[in-house]
């Protein structure tokens, strides 16, 4: 593993990379207004589940259809389910799958189920949210088992929406991937496992021609995803922390003039985080119109630079964990143009 920073950078870069890397305004505000709400730990039924501001913007927005807005509204309020997803190439994974089946054959209140629609990826879904896995007594023996595992890395816990744009992406093992916004690693785990899935037998890694390339801004989150990537035990992964706006240009050690180039890559860039309120709550007392405005210029930056570093022939998957359309439409359209 290698954990590189931008080393020869003039003093405009530096400055130019500590500003962007601050936090944005919509996440210290969400830090100041979490002090001033109540403990979800201890009851997360208090949380404020409506925002006037909030429902006038999307309602003009038209996300959805009017006779499906106070369905689309409620969803926001449910329990976040738990989802796991394991590693392919762990020995134990095939012991693992085994229990899980059955498991789910035997039925009954909180038995997993697998999500059909990402078969080729282990997914495992619990009716039970984090929370309650975390703070009920009654499932002490199923959070000993997540964490065990998770530190062996058999399996990673992940939200089922965060397993789409991997999958998008269609990875193989010959592939140069570039994940320009990576932390904290859910995704480039993923795109590893996918990478490597031809393993020989479970426990061996395949000799596999691809790499990934992970990159995240921020220090702490980078060394956040260098830990994730160890935790799976792959090889063909390299860490990076620089501002993925001003990803620079690589060569070919032995030809000079030839650009290196990737066969995938996926910016799943910094947003306002408004599609997260099941688990974010606290966005609902937060969110402002202004917020996805700010973050816009940003995201069509970097996808702008993921656009330059594809390959012909390639594949760019973008993604958002906002539904504000000045985020995601606005920023492809951009990009188009």
């Amino acid at each position: 593993f290698l954990f590189g920073t931008p080393a020869a950078m003039g003093r405009r870069n530096r400055l130019r990379i500590k500003r962007d890397g601050a936090d944005p305004p919509a996440k210290k505000a969400r830090l100041e207004a979490s002090k001033m709400m109540p403990d979800c730990e201890e009851d997360w039924s208090k949380w404020v589940y409506d925002s006037d501001v909030w429902t006038k913007y999307y309602k003009d927005q038209k996300v959805v259809a009017e006779e499906e807005w106070d369905k689309f509204k409620a969803a926001f309020a449910e329990p976040l389910p738990t989802v796991i997803r394991f590693n392919p190439c762990h020995y134990q994974t095939p012991e693992h799958i085994e229990t899980f089946e059955a498991l789910e054959k035997e039925g009954g209140e909180g038995a997993p189920f697998r999500l059909k629609w990402a078969e080729s990826i282990s997914a495992w879904q619990f009716s039970m949210e984090r929370r309650q896995i975390r703070k009920n007594s009654e499932f002490k023996s199923l959070k000993k088992y997540l964490h065990q595992q998770e530190i062996r890395g058999a399996l990673s816990r992940q939200e089922a929406v965060s397993m789409i744009p991997p999958l998008f992406l269609g990875v193989e093992p010959h592939h140069r991937v570039l994940d320009l916004c990576a932390a904290p690693g859910s995704k480039t785990t993923q795109l590893l496992e996918a990478m490597n899935v031809n393993c020989p037998e479970p426990g061996l890694m395949p000799d596999t021609r691809g790499v990934i390339v992970a990159n995240d801004l921020d220090f702490k989150r980078a060394n956040l995803l260098t830990h994730q990537v160890q935790r799976i035990k792959v090889k063909n992964c390299l860490v990076m922390n620089m501002d993925a706006q001003y990803w620079p240009w690589l060569y070919n050690e032995e030809n000079d003039e030839e650009v290196l180039q990737y066969d995938r890559i996926l910016c799943d860039v910094p947003c306002t985080g408004d599609g997260t309120l099941r688990k974010n709550p606290v966005i609902w007392k937060t969110w402002k119109v202004t917020d996805g405005l700010a973050m816009h210029f940003r995201q069509a930056a970097i996808l702008g630079r993921g656009l330059e570093q594809l390959a012909v022939g390639g594949r760019l998957v973008y993604s958002t964990c906002s539904m504000n359309p000045m985020e995601n439409e606005s920023v492809v359209a951009s990009a188009l143009m």
